[in-house]
């Protein structure tokens, strides 16, 4: 998303622009948040499996199903990501359709 859009100056790129300007108000922050909260877990996580493995009490094939696991809340919150984008997108495509002037 284009972190200028919705500041009060606006994008001076406007329609060249490389980002986008479909995003909520809230996108950039919303976004820069969750990867800070991925980073904090993927340290927690890498602290986990560096500790010793006397202290570390999980089998092989459970620390494979943990990062199954992990995997799968990713990919469900880059779907997540992915819907809501597609909704943005039609809406906006919803007020182009009904700001359109008629063509008769």
């Amino acid at each position: 998303p284009c972190a200028w859009f919705w500041k009060p100056e606006g994008c001076a790129n406007g329609e060249e622009c490389l980002h986008c300007h479909l995003c909520g108000q809230g996108e950039v922050r919303r976004r820069k948040k969750q990867k800070k909260v991925a980073a904090k877990q993927d340290e927690e996580n890498l602290e986990q499996l560096s500790q010793p493995a006397t202290t570390l009490l999980l089998d092989p094939l459970s620390l494979q199903l943990q990062a199954q696991h992990l995997l799968i809340q990713q990919q469900q919150e880059q779907m997540m990501q992915m819907q809501h984008q597609l909704r943005l997108q039609q809406q906006h495509m919803q007020l182009m359709v009904q700001n359109e002037p008629c063509k008769q």
